[in-house]
């Protein structure tokens, strides 16, 4: 009953969007679905349906579908995400014209908007409409504190990182100073913690957060970025001013309207426009930061350097071509990199795999320097971390450790995982430079890399929530 409910919303939305509101074709498909969903509401005491990362949760209770189920699942999600609404809510039983007007309200929300909760409760309220409430995505870390050896454990800190740039930026959006004392603190945290553990921080990097992209972004390009300059032999001050340059490289976006940077249409030339700001928007907002030092210097040339391309097709346009500082080259590959793995609004799950590394090294040259790219392949792997792979054998598995041996790039480990009522488990991990004793062959190969969204397979949740 939950998969059919989320169906025939989905369904609804549909028939309102391509018949008009007041369509007779709508009130009887409107009426049918209250028969169906009203006693289901009545019988739960109210629902709650959440968009839980890779699928739909409708009170606490994840709803697979049937494999037929499975596009129009997503059409509804991409539909949900785009609007910005993380949770829906219905606490009573509706009536025809609650329904109708809600979804017609649905779709007058403009795509990639973050006030549009606001708003929607604000109509409803206007409307008196009390049995339905919306919410934002949220992402919420489930818990795991600490490591078997006693240490905090990373991801603790890797949420707990992506609260304090969104404290920051928000703080900066509002007309405050950057607050430079309390990036320092979590960046030299992070810094031991990536000395570490620098695999796992590296695996949560797969972790993809929908709703606040711009943060999540943030600290996977402090990671990417500081893992990089550990493998240039940078000094550990060097690396921790390199680590707050890729948490604030993107800071000037929050000057950026929101409609304009979560849209899902290609953009106009007068909105692209508006986005090839943002690095002087950064400049302005890092000069203004509280205390002038070497690390406000780096952090705008950082900020002011990472779209200007190797060769200078990028932007902003300047007419001294100078060399790209080591921190500005360094951060333009993270940010690269981690946007054209990440998923946008349309597209619910991250692809991880070999084609992301080609694509790098396709530009490498270019638009990045050669051997940073080099370093960077040799950091990440020809299979990243977080990678959905099949075996040669047939087996399915989620590349888990990179091989810091060069000569074994694309042996990775694997984390072999199998299906089992109702979804993917993992079991045992398997070292792809592994030979066997006898004929000194590999035991296990991989065949090739796979889309996890033909999967619906959320590889971050496998790696390290189990």
């Amino acid at each position: 009953m939950g998969a059919q409910f989320i169906l025939g919303l989905h369904g609804l939305v549909k028939a309102i969007q391509t018949h008009g509101v007041d369509s007779l074709a709508v009130d009887q498909s409107i009426s049918q679905y209250l028969r169906l969903s009203n006693p289901f509401i009545l019988s739960l005491g109210g629902v709650a349906l959440e968009v839980a990362g890779e699928g739909f949760v409708l009170n606490n209770k994840r709803i697979q579908g049937k494999p037929g189920d499975h596009a129009v699942f997503k059409s509804f999600m991409r539909n949900l995400i785009g609007w910005r609404i993380g949770k829906l809510e219905i606490h009573n039983p509706l009536d025809e014209m609650e329904l109708k007007q809600f979804i017609a309200l649905l779709l007058t929300l403009k795509e990639g908007d973050e006030n549009n909760t606001l708003n929607l409760m604000k109509q409803l309220g206007a409307r008196k409409i009390d049995s339905i409430s919306v919410s934002k995505p949220e992402l919420k870390e489930q818990p795991l504190l600490k490591t078997a050896e006693g240490r905090r454990h990373p991801r603790a800190l890797y949420f707990e990182a992506i609260g304090i740039v969104r404290e920051i930026m928000e703080e900066v959006a509002e007309g405050k100073a950057l607050n430079m004392r309390k990036a320092k603190r979590l960046m030299h945290r992070m810094a031991t913690s990536l000395t570490q553990d620098e695999s796992i921080l590296l695996g949560l990097t797969t972790i993809k957060n929908y709703g606040k992209y711009l943060h999540n972004h943030s600290v996977n390009v402090a990671i990417y970025s500081f893992a990089l300059g550990r493998r240039l032999g940078l000094p550990k001050m060097d690396l921790v001013q390199l680590g707050i340059a890729g948490l604030f490289h993107d800071i000037g976006k929050i000057r950026i309207p929101q409609s304009v940077l979560n849209k899902l249409d290609q953009l106009t030339d007068e909105e692209w426009g508006i986005v090839q700001k943002h690095p002087a928007y950064g400049v302005e907002i890092i000069a203004q930061a509280n205390g002038w030092n070497e690390t406000t210097a780096r952090m705008i040339e950082a900020a002011f350097e990472h779209h200007m391309k190797e060769d200078w097709t990028g932007y902003p346009k300047s007419a001294d071509q100078r060399e790209l500082t080591l921190f500005g080259r360094i951060i333009a590959i993270a940010d690269f990199y981690d946007t054209i793995v990440r998923s946008a609004s349309y597209q619910l799950f991250p692809i991880f795999s070999d084609r992301a590394v080609g694509l790098l090294l396709d530009r490498s040259g270019k638009d990045f320097d050669p051997t940073l790219v080099k370093l960077f392949v040799q950091l990440i792997g020809f299979y990243p971390i977080g990678t959905l792979v099949m075996l040669e054998n047939g087996d399915m598995g989620i590349v888990t450790t990179t091989n810091k041996d060069v000569k074994f790039i694309e042996r990775p480990k694997v984390l072999r995982i199998h299906f089992q009522d109702g979804e993917y488990r993992g079991s045992d991990e398997l070292d792809m430079a592994e030979r066997e004793a006898e004929k000194g062959k590999y035991k296990n190969s991989i065949a090739t890399s796979l889309d996890p969204n033909e999967y619906q397979l959320n590889v971050a949740k496998l790696l390290f929530y189990g």
